[in-house]
C-alpha cells in the first residue's frame, strides 16, 4: 500500500487531500497544528539530544529577519521569494499530530543514534 504524508491535514485544504488520498487507497499520515501550549518543535530537540547524551542547545531565531530576506528576494526575483516565503511559514507554524500508534519518535532517534 502506497504511502502519503499530508501536511495541515485538519485545514479545509489538507483536509480534503487527506480524505482523496484515503479515497483512492493511500495509507494517510496526517500532520496538524498542536492545539497545546505548549512548543512542540523544542519538545523534539530536547528528546534527540537526551538521547544522544548531549547539552540542550536550541537557537531561537525571530521571525522578523526572515520576513525581511524573504521581502528582499521577492524584488529580485519573485519565484525565489514566494519559494522563501513558503519555506518561512513552514518553518514557523508547528505541525504536530496526536500521539496514535505504536511506533515512538524517541525509538527512531535511538535507531539513528546507533547507525541503524
Amino acid at each position: 500500500m502506497k504511502r502519503v504524508l499530508v501536511a495541515g491535514a485538519t485545514g479545509y485544504l489538507g483536509g480534503f487531500v487527506a480524505r482523496e488520498c484515503k479515497a483512492r487507497g493511500y495509507f494517510v499520515r496526517a500532520l496538524a497544528r498542536s492545539a497545546r501550549k505548549l512548543e512542540p518543535s523544542r519538545e523534539v530537540a530536547e528528546l534527540a539530544f537526551g538521547v544522544l547524551a548531549k547539552p540542550v542547545r536550541i537557537t531561537h531565531v525571530p521571525v522578523w529577519p526572515m520576513k525581511t530576506v524573504v521581502a528582499t528576494a521577492r524584488v529580485f526575483s519573485r519565484h525565489q521569494g514566494e519559494l522563501l516565503a513558503f519555506f518561512t511559514m513552514a518553518m514557523t507554524r508547528d505541525a504536530v499530530a496526536p500521539r496514535t500508534g505504536t511506533h515512538r519518535l524517541r525509538r527512531h532517534f535511538e535507531g539513528l543514534a546507533r547507525g541503524t
